[in-house]
């Protein structure tokens, strides 16, 4: 098999070469491209008063995950649970940490996050569910 039926990736100390565009790119572009920020997220009051009610450990997981999910589109970390509502995913030390959302109809690429919860069954409550729900009934019905 010929070097140009492989999936090659020569690196070097700056530059790396991309074998699906066909040529060499600086590695910071590259990992600029990769690592984009897909959308913006917003926490709600509610949302961050949860969040630092976390362990400081579980805090910088959370974290680490809307970033991550901000750069891959991944199921374990944000999922769609219903036409309106997301969900951020932190799984640690057998706790589930959930933070609902839903993205903004009117701003491009912006998820408010509207609460979070430590999920104790194997199914998101509906009541959460609905909570998230009414919170964008009313953040909807104050932008227009």
């Amino acid at each position: 098999m010929g070097l140009h039926n492989r999936q090659h990736v020569v690196l070097s100390a700056r530059n790396q070469y991309c074998p699906i565009r066909k040529h060499i790119v600086s590695s910071s572009r590259l990992l600029n491209d990769i690592m984009k920020e897909n959308f913006d997220v917003m926490l709600s009051e509610e949302t961050r008063s949860f969040i630092r009610s976390l362990d400081p450990k579980v805090q910088k997981k959370v974290a680490y995950n809307i970033q991550k999910a901000r750069e891959v589109n991944d199921p374990r970390l944000f999922k769609k649970l219903n036409s309106e509502i997301w969900e951020f995913r932190t799984n640690f030390d057998k706790q589930q940490i959930r933070l609902l959302g839903f993205w903004d109809p009117n701003q491009k690429a912006i998820v408010i996050c509207t609460h979070g919860f430590v999920k104790k069954t194997q199914k998101t409550p509906k009541t959460q569910i609905d909570k998230a729900r009414n919170y964008r009934m009313k953040y909807l019905k104050g932008r227009t």
